[in-house]
């Protein structure tokens, strides 16, 4: 293990309380060409959608491009940068937040102690990035677009079928 440093900590509520997702399309360029180090409670899915990137997460470091998905486990120090040496828009992408309470990770039941906390205390790793030719990718990534739709469409009954996709989502990486 290693310490994170309170100061790192993202000062950021992600979502409200009874649903704690958020969605979040960020952009980097020559002006703005870094996402500095950080953590948070949270969890996080990734879709690079424009441009490429250098990811630390932990102590990984890998090149990141458009097309590559990328699941950041929750209390995991991360950041990214693209080269400011180039201008114009250098990375766009899109980035699901949530928190492991959401997916059930205080309670007891057989998903939660088996999965959902191991996740939460890093006794389980699951892949940081996911790119094309991973056995999983592509039914990653249409779930990916799936909750896109369904997180701004917002009709009835989309906070379920979000947990559900995430749920799904998780239990695709653990094999």
């Amino acid at each position: 293990g290693y310490e994170l440093i309170p100061e790192q900590k993202e000062p950021v509520r992600h979502g409200e309380s009874m649903f704690p997702l958020k969605r979040y399309i960020t952009i980097l360029s020559d002006l703005a060409p870094v996402v500095t180090p950080h953590w948070h409670e949270e969890a996080e899915l990734t879709l690079i959608t424009e441009g490429h990137c250098t990811y630390h997460v932990h102590l990984d470091t890998f090149e990141a491009e458009a097309g590559d998905l990328l699941f950041i486990p929750p209390a995991e120090l991360h950041s990214c940068k693209t080269d400011p040496s180039v201008t114009g828009i250098r990375l766009v992408s899109s980035t699901f937040v949530f928190h492991t309470d959401y997916l059930g990770a205080e309670f007891t039941d057989i998903c939660s102690v088996k999965y959902i906390r191991p996740i939460l205390n890093h006794s389980i790793v699951l892949p940081y990035i996911i790119k094309k030719g991973h056995p999983v990718y592509q039914q990653i990534l249409d779930i990916f677009y799936e909750m896109e739709t369904v997180y701004e469409k917002k009709e009835p009954g989309y906070e379920i079928k979000l947990k559900a996709l995430l749920f799904y989502t998780v239990a695709l990486l653990f094999p």
